[in-house]
């Protein structure tokens, strides 16, 4: 294991600017990701793949409560949980998990990184809580804007090596948008 202690101009670009240094797992480089903005035609193309994801996410949303009316919160959560880890094992297995899914690279990965699980247990616990108090459209229309708003912070600061997109007064208008039109939704 050795440690690069400076980045070069295109590892800045990846890593971002202010980690100071990179374990790298046996000797390798690090991979170069590409990033790049993507122009409106084109996000346009994938909008209705990422609106895919968000019907899917909507699904888990109202799933979870359900099954928990039956085994209560943690066992609903647990089960979620652990069929996420189930299915991602098997890919894992079959080869879907590229050339960075080594147990090296998992070991030497940051441990504050691995607050993902943490937080994948409070969305979950989240939705199984809050979603039957105040139904599936106006838990997902908060759940949105609370996305968007933590987005556009993640997006300005670059947090984890994110390419950094300012915050500016049309995207701050459009947030306020949502919240507005989550607001309705919740209204009866």
């Amino acid at each position: 294991m050795r440690k690069v202690s400076h980045l070069s101009v295109s590892e800045e670009k990846v890593f971002g600017p202010e980690q100071p240094e990179i374990i790298i797992a046996q000797g390798k480089e690090p991979l170069e990701r590409k990033r790049t903005r993507m122009n409106g035609s084109s996000l346009l193309l994938l909008a209705p793949l990422i609106m895919l994801v968000g019907g899917m996410i909507a699904s888990q949303n109202i799933v979870n409560p359900a099954l928990s009316r039956y085994t209560g919160i943690v066992l609903a959560v647990l089960v979620s949980s652990s069929t996420t880890t189930l299915v991602m094992l098997i890919l894992l297995l079959l080869g879907y998990g590229g050339e960075k899914a080594t147990l090296s690279n998992l070991i030497h990965s940051p441990n504050y990184l691995w607050i993902s699980g943490f937080l994948g247990v409070g969305v979950l616990s989240g939705a199984v809580m809050l979603l039957p108090r105040v139904g599936a459209a106006s838990y997902l229309a908060f759940l949105v804007t609370g996305q968007l708003m933590f987005g556009m912070f993640f997006d300005q600061i670059g947090a984890l090596g994110l390419t950094k997109f300012p915050i500016t007064p049309i995207r701050v208008a459009g947030s306020l948008l949502l919240l507005v039109g989550a607001r309705l939704i919740l209204w009866r």
